[in-house]
């Protein structure tokens, strides 16, 4: 799954962070050669690790009333 993260990264950085980003780095891996589901599990592995990272640097959300 590393080398699947490593092409994502790839894709993001050559093309940019623009709002289709994932799609596109969805159509990158399977016209790759990655299998269509392969290619999902790795995406959704990769934004949950994104995720992540920006709650731990962030911290708990604040509900404003």
């Amino acid at each position: 799954m590393t080398d699947l993260r490593a092409m994502i990264i790839e894709r993001i950085a050559d093309r940019g962070p623009g709002p289709m980003w994932i799609l596109d780095s969805y159509y990158h891996l399977i016209s790759s050669g990655i299998a269509p589901d392969k290619a999902m599990q790795a995406l959704t592995l990769f934004v949950d690790e994104v995720v992540e990272k920006k709650r731990q640097r962030l911290g708990p959300l604040k509900v404003v009333e």
